[in-house]
């Protein structure tokens, strides 16, 4: 279904069949077609994309774990809204992970979560 979806050209198919390989859900587990969906995803604009695409890099299963390229793609989305990117941000901050550890600035983007959407911020302190 989502794979004629993409071709339809509906705007989140890409991300949910890259999450459908990512997870291997009634699909055979596949890291690099998720990369490949996620990617096509994030150059249409889909900022959880970009946030999928960082938690790859993290991970380091299909792509080498790099640190600084999850919090760019991280930064990518944060710096047009996304909130679940921003969280990531944050914990990058907390916790040195692609950046310097920044325990101050960690703090003011959980607060800044917190306000713009409730729980969120606050779980991640």
């Amino acid at each position: 279904y989502f794979e004629q979806a993409v071709a339809a050209g509906e705007v989140d198919a890409n991300r949910y069949l890259g999450r459908i390989y990512e997870k291997g859900l009634a699909v055979e587990r596949n890291l690099s077609k998720a990369l490949l969906c996620y990617s096509a995803a994030a150059r249409e604009g889909d900022l959880d994309a970009f946030v999928a695409i960082g938690h790859l890099y993290v991970a380091g299963e299909c792509v080498k774990a790099d640190p600084e390229k999850a919090f760019q793609y991280y930064m990518i989305a944060a710096e047009q809204g996304n909130l679940r990117a921003l969280q990531e941000i944050g914990r990058c901050y907390a916790e040195g992970y692609g950046v310097e550890k920044d325990p101050e600035k960690a703090e003011e983007i959980f607060r800044q979560l917190s306000e713009a959407d409730g729980a969120d911020g606050i779980s991640c302190i």
